[in-house]
């Protein structure tokens, strides 16, 4: 038998073999490297997919940075906050400061820093987090309602000098916002002594300038609500303005004492409206079972004509309270799905109860909802309860039995009274705490990390094979 100089194939001894299998036993020898040539191209073809996977698994409105004042410092508890409960002389340890989105895209504030925002004039860095569009962004130093990252080291100086102003920069180091520079040692805005806030005045106005800055009108500010609205002073009796105000101020006024007097058609709104607790997966068909609950942390009756209530994902549904809709003081407000046609979707979705000025008073996001769980607000936050409890107080980790005893006494054996702050904790609910599920939490980019990780590892398995295979054929 003899061998061609440069084919892998031998010549048969036997005269009666033909070309023809000749040529055939050429072609099974070059087949090898032909079905390895194709392995690689699939392999091509899947690494080349899976950059695409990775690509389009970020939202398409979800970015990493910033410009100037798309993301803002709209409120500053620099003295702390009252909380029941705790002796007054421990309200400065519930500082905070509160971050606006006033993008119309949700932003990561991962490895974000706000500098001047820890003792001895230290940089406060975020570690993770993310703010939706024309939302807010909570940092605390303790626990509080609503407060969407704790920070322990969070401090601020009650004296502004010795502070310094709050920079807010993104993860590159860009100054996105600040306060102004101090003058003297007291803060633009906001009350040691009544807890009460410094409030940004307009969102879209460089942080810089003091006079953008107030003082809340309650105490305890507005943490992850819209600001106080300014008030404008009224003219004394006889026509002039208070003393009070600046040269600049008076310029800019008009004399009202040879006009005609308009009576302003001015509505406000009251706050204290919440949304309580929602039924996304009820155990029976979601289409007939689903419900929205609505609280009224007032002690005053409130006509909700013409207020709104909306989903954020998907298909969204906006549901119009009709004319003469009016909520008791202290009590609820339960809105089934076959009445708002609002679909809340189980895989994750949002709620926003809007005034019929466009205020967004409240607000919740959820995660994957769990079958026959509420999703309910408590002291602690948002949290799934056991027992859903459309119409009343929430409940949570309590035995049913219990529950059902004290509801058959004509009583609610849980009740824990209310705040006259009107704030919202234990005013709707009660309950021992549970443990915070993560599910709850705004969406993080991690699912596309680790379908990055998981392709990632597929491909080296493959190129492991693809190795094997081609040392073995050689």
């Amino acid at each position: 038998m003899k061998l061609f100089k440069n084919f892998p194939i031998a010549l048969p001894s036997d005269p009666s073999l033909s070309l023809r299998a000749l040529a055939l036993r050429y072609r099974s020898a070059q087949a090898p490297q032909s079905h390895l040539m194709s392995k690689m191209q699939k392999f091509c073809i899947i690494f080349f997919l899976s950059i695409f996977a990775i690509a389009v698994s970020f939202p398409a409105n979800f970015v990493f940075g910033a410009k100037p004042l798309e993301v803002v410092i709209n409120e500053i508890a620099w003295m702390g906050t009252e909380i029941d409960g705790v002796e007054s002389k421990n309200w400065w340890r519930y500082e905070w400061i509160e971050l606006y989105n006033t993008s119309e895209q949700a932003i990561d504030l991962t490895g974000w820093k706000i500098e001047n925002a820890i003792a001895k004039q230290g940089v406060l860095e975020i570690p993770e987090g993310d703010i939706l569009p024309l939302d807010y962004f909570l940092i605390c130093k303790k626990k509080i309602a609503n407060c969407d990252l704790e920070i322990s080291k969070l401090s601020l100086n009650n004296n502004y000098n010795e502070n310094g102003r709050l920079i807010l920069k993104d993860g590159t180091g860009n100054i996105i916002d600040q306060t102004p520079e101090p003058n003297n040692s007291n803060w633009q805005a906001g009350d040691n002594k009544t807890k009460q806030t410094m409030e940004r005045k307009n969102s879209e106005l460089s942080g810089t300038d003091p006079v953008n800055w107030q003082t809340s009108q309650d105490s305890g500010g507005t943490p992850r609500l819209q600001n106080t609205e300014t008030r404008s002073p009224s003219p004394t009796e006889n026509g002039s303005l208070p003393a009070s105000l600046s040269a600049d101020e008076k310029e800019t006024t008009v004399d009202v004492r040879h006009q005609q007097p308009v009576e302003p058609k001015i509505i406000i709104y009251p706050s204290c409206i919440i949304i309580n607790e929602i039924l996304p997966s009820p155990e029976g068909a979601d289409a007939e079972n689903e419900w929205i609950e609505i609280f009224n942390q007032n002690n005053f009756e409130v006509d909700l004509s013409e207020w709104k209530i909306t989903d954020t994902v998907g298909k969204t549904k906006i549901y119009t309270f009709p004319q003469g809709t009016k909520i008791l003081p202290k009590a609820f407000l339960v809105l089934s799905r076959p009445e708002t046609k609002i679909t809340l979707n189980n895989s994750g979705d949002g709620l926003k109860l809007i005034q019929p000025d466009a205020k967004v008073v409240d607000k919740v996001i959820f995660g994957k909802a769990t079958l026959g769980k509420s999703y309910s607000y408590f002291d602690t936050g948002w949290e799934w309860s056991d027992i859903p409890s459309p119409g009343s107080l929430n409940l949570q980790n309590i035995i049913p039995e219990l529950k059902q005893a004290g509801l058959e006494a004509g009583r609610d054996p849980f009740s824990s009274g209310t705040d006259e702050n009107g704030s919202r904790p234990n005013l709707a609910s009660v309950g021992f705490s549970a443990q915070n599920l993560t599910d709850d939490k705004i969406p993080k980019p991690f699912l596309p990390i680790l379908i990055a990780s998981v392709l990632a590892i597929f491909s080296g398995i493959i190129i492991f094979f693809l190795k094997k295979n081609f040392k073995q054929q050689t």
